[in-house]
């Protein structure tokens, strides 16, 4: 559960690597970013980008060999969690237009604030206040910079981020419901009969 304590404010990227073209949507703000405000931020790559630009603010973190499932990933990463704001900058290509809104969760869930492209993946969470929209580089800017000026002003969004994917989108909050539809479908059965 971070609080922009960090001394340098601390950006995550992480995901598949499949996402060097949403990376350009971002990378150009950045290093514009990077120039106005040096050594102001650091931004962490986990995965996501295939050959990342040589800057010095930009670092990859490697789960070790042996980290591949998603639960030691998870373990992982938690471990390593020093992050302020979590990116999600995708471009708008009709395979990102069917994408879940996994990465906000992830970010949220890790105390995170999300700054994400304005994008139908992540228009719930933006609509309701949740997470940061982007709709083109100069945004980007804009509103990366706005957090690095004045992170404290984005507490409230990243802690009500948080209440929300603990309240509302957590598979745990009713573990009897989940083990009835996971396991031998009594729930779903009584729900029927009950009908």
């Amino acid at each position: 559960d971070t609080a922009f304590s960090n001394e340098r404010l601390q950006f995550l990227y992480m995901g598949t690597v499949t996402h060097d073209e949403d990376f350009d949507l971002v990378y150009p703000a950045l290093k514009e970013l990077a120039a106005r405000h040096p050594d102001r931020f650091d931004l962490t790559v986990v995965g996501a980008v295939r050959k990342l630009p040589n800057e010095p603010w930009i670092h990859r973190l490697s789960p070790p060999a042996g980290q591949g499932s998603y639960p030691k990933f998870v373990r992982w990463l938690m471990a390593n969690n020093g992050f302020d704001v979590g990116i999600a900058p995708l471009q708008d290509t009709p395979f990102n237009r069917a994408k879940s809104d996994i990465k906000f969760l992830d970010y949220s869930a890790m105390g995170l604030l999300s700054v994400v492209s304005d994008s139908p993946a992540y228009r719930g969470c933006i609509d309701r206040k949740f997470a940061i929209g982007c709709r083109d580089r100069e945004e980007w800017l804009e509103n990366l910079g706005a957090v690095l000026a004045t992170p404290s002003s984005f507490e409230p969004m990243r802690k009500r981020a948080l209440e929300y994917v603990w309240a509302e989108r957590n598979t745990l909050g009713n573990v009897n419901l989940l083990s009835d539809i996971l396991g031998n479908g009594e729930y779903h059965n009584h729900e029927l009969s009950a009908h």
